[in-house]
């Protein structure tokens, strides 16, 4: 009798062991993971992470790294036969960023196998910058932006499919950059001048992201 009784309170321990177990992994976001590790793909390209890490329910640290085209307008002066015509035109580049975001996100449906998660935030992005085309000899220059993170995921035990959007507003500047002429044709008769040192640009991201649950 006795060894019934001890290996009954034994089960018991385990029980209430495993189950608190499953209520901090849960606690920990209101859902069914703590980490996940993927890549996205659309108008950025890369790897992308998200952890429930700082013990409140719900908040999260989505950080991406990866490639991502962007433009910018911006202005040319064009000389030819004597004549100055001034143009606005369209300055396409991408860069290669870091973009770490604080978001919450909750379950906001159960579904059979899993759950269907909404999550909002915001964060920066750090990284460098280089034109589609080449003026001159331009090297890479440095990118800033500040963002909103907005999105979804449908969360399937260890497959995780979500769709992510990211507006907001970055600058990318350099002085040897953008300071530049190109010259187009060998006579040496027409060129571009970027008129300004910094782009700003409207610095957005939507994309795919399949991760897995660690």
């Amino acid at each position: 009798m006795k060894k019934v009784l001890f290996i009954a309170m034994a089960l018991l321990c385990i029980v209430n062991v495993n189950a608190a177990s499953r209520g901090r992994r849960g606690g920990s976001r209101g859902g069914s993971y703590e980490h996940s590790l993927g890549f996205k793909v659309g108008s950025e390209f890369g790897l992308t992470y998200k952890g429930f890490i700082f013990g409140v329910d719900g908040l999260a640290l989505q950080a991406d790294l990866g490639v991502k085209v962007e433009g910018s307008p911006m202005s040319e002066t064009v000389k030819l036969d004597g004549q100055t015509m001034k143009d606005k035109s369209y300055w396409t580049f991408y860069t290669i960023e870091a973009n770490p975001n604080v978001v919450y996100q909750k379950t906001v449906a159960n579904l059979r196998n899993g759950s269907f998660d909404l999550y909002g935030g915001g964060g920066v992005s750090l990284g460098m910058a280089q034109t589609t085309f080449s003026l001159g000899q331009a090297p890479f220059c440095g990118k800033f932006g500040i963002n909103a993170a907005l999105g979804m995921e449908f969360v399937f035990r260890k497959f995780i499919l979500g769709l992510d959007f990211k507006p907001g507003y970055g600058l990318a500047f350099s002085d040897k950059y953008w300071k530049v002429t190109n010259v187009f044709f060998d006579d040496e008769v027409s060129w571009v001048k970027v008129d300004s040192h910094t782009l700003n640009v409207f610095d957005w991201s939507v994309g795919m992201t399949f991760k897995w649950s660690l």
